[in-house]
């Protein structure tokens, strides 16, 4: 007779933590291809990472912070080195003295997509396209991982890696 093996919490813990590893190398392999594919357009991932917040829905730097998971010095820093590039700007909304508007100039928009199709083609070789499926599990999966750190859950609902600039 043939006993069922019963798994304990601690395989599921060493599980947790192989996919968690599985995942990290995945995302610094990532992270080398898009710095190597962004790097002679003058941007990193955090600034490329930025002009799409703008581009696709952020308006404010508040809104900015949380979405991209930075914190608000941070994010002030590469605003102003994104606006001294002349890729963005960041002015004090109308009547406010402590929310900025945050807007693409056009030289922004160029960059942008400019940036969209190389790293367009520094992927491609990866093979096919995610499906849906595999896009929504991936997201899952990251924002399971970024709720592991009750510092960044407490602060943010953002869904992506941490900011390696984040000293705290």
């Amino acid at each position: 007779m043939q006993s069922a093996t019963l798994k304990s919490p601690a395989d599921d813990s060493r599980a947790e933590l192989d996919a968690m590893r599985d995942w990290l190398v995945g995302y610094h392999a990532l992270r080398q291809k898009l710095i190597r594919a962004l790097r002679p357009m003058g941007l990193t991932p955090e600034a490329w990472l930025i002009l799409e917040a703008v581009a696709e829905r952020a308006r404010s730097g508040c809104e900015l912070g949380p979405m991209l998971g930075m914190q608000k010095g941070t994010l002030s820093r590469w605003l102003t080195r994104l606006d001294a590039a002349g890729l963005l700007t960041h002015l004090y909304e109308t009547g406010s003295r402590r929310r900025k508007a945050v807007n693409l100039t056009e030289a922004g928009q160029r960059q942008r997509q400019s940036a969209r199709e190389r790293l367009y083609d520094a992927l491609a070789p990866a093979g096919r396209p995610m499906t849906d499926a595999e896009r929504e599990a991936v997201t899952a999966l990251i924002a399971r991982f970024a709720a592991m750190s009750p510092r960044r859950a407490a602060r943010s609902t953002a869904t992506g890696p941490p900011d390696p600039h984040n000293r705290r």
